[in-house]
């Protein structure tokens, strides 16, 4: 029980991690990508589409993959090039993504899909689990550690003086919704490969808004938002058993609601934090 529990809290860690890294790469260009809940549920739809129609794990890596990256290229056109409204458009997006996911739904249902998890088939794992970490190191290498660090914060936060020490703006910000979509869809495809068994009912529930939610909060930071995002996968894990632990002091009415209760806690905890170290620079 305990090794199914930690195998569980480390595939949705690793699907947290890769969201909420999406999340930040766009942040760090001054975009507020609504639009990483739409480019997650529309890999994964397009991911199990493919595979269920043609029992062909490979061209449904291909059709989902190809689903999620024009998601993401749709959001950078719209918010970018034709400067739309974020938010608005994030908003159509994810209503779009909400109806092609259902779409998926019914059209498997009642197909037999192949169920492959960590436990079952360790080597079958591998084939997305490595890929998924390479994305996320070499993703946060790119925010943190490399020379394009300064100018993505640069461009996200004065896009002006950006512009006056020739830093091209639409580049970089294409470089950052770049990296939003490759994350966001990794996380996708790994998400549908794990789940599978018409568990994809579970993926409307919001999962790209919780991890849009930790980016916001740890404003912008890479290191504190992949750890609460294995917290969160932890009480993602506890809200799919059947019951609490006994060592938790809490109904099991309350499991549904733990993901969404942490991130509230952490927003407020860590809003409050940045608050208290605002005012005492200013002095």
């Amino acid at each position: 029980m305990n090794l199914t529990f930690f195998a569980i809290t480390l595939e949705w860690g690793i699907i947290f991690a890769l969201l909420v890294i999406a999340s930040i790469a766009a942040i760090r260009v001054g975009i507020f990508c609504l639009a990483v809940e739409s480019i997650f549920l529309n890999t994964a739809a397009g991911f199990i589409l493919g595979f269920a129609m043609t029992n062909s794990f490979l061209i449904g890596l291909v059709i989902g993959s190809v689903v999620g990256t024009s998601t993401a290229f749709f959001f950078f056109l719209f918010v970018v090039v034709l400067r739309l409204e974020e938010i608005v458009t994030g908003l159509g997006l994810n209503m779009l993504s909400f109806g092609v996911s259902s779409f998926a739904i019914y059209c498997i249902k009642g197909q037999k899909f192949i169920s492959i998890s960590l436990l079952a088939n360790i080597k079958s794992q591998l084939i997305l689990v490595i890929p998924a970490l390479v994305v996320s190191v070499a993703i946060f290498f790119v925010l943190d550690k490399s020379f394009l660090k300064t100018r993505l914060i640069a461009v996200g936060q004065s896009p002006e003086i950006a512009k006056i020490s020739n830093i091209s703006v639409l580049r970089y910000r294409a470089l950052g919704i770049a990296l939003t979509g490759i994350a966001a869809t990794t996380a996708g495809l790994y998400c549908a490969y794990i789940q599978s068994q018409f568990h994809i009912a579970q993926w409307n529930e919001g999962l790209g808004f919780l991890a849009l939610g930790v980016a916001f909060a740890s404003r912008g930071s890479l290191e504190i938002g992949v750890i609460v995002a294995f917290a969160l996968a932890f009480f993602r894990t506890l809200s799919l058993m059947d019951s609490l632990p006994k060592w938790i002091p809490a109904p099991d009415a309350l499991l549904p609601a733990l993901p969404y209760v942490l991130v509230l806690f952490f927003i407020a905890f860590l809003s409050g934090l940045f608050k208290k170290k605002t005012k005492v620079f200013s002095i």
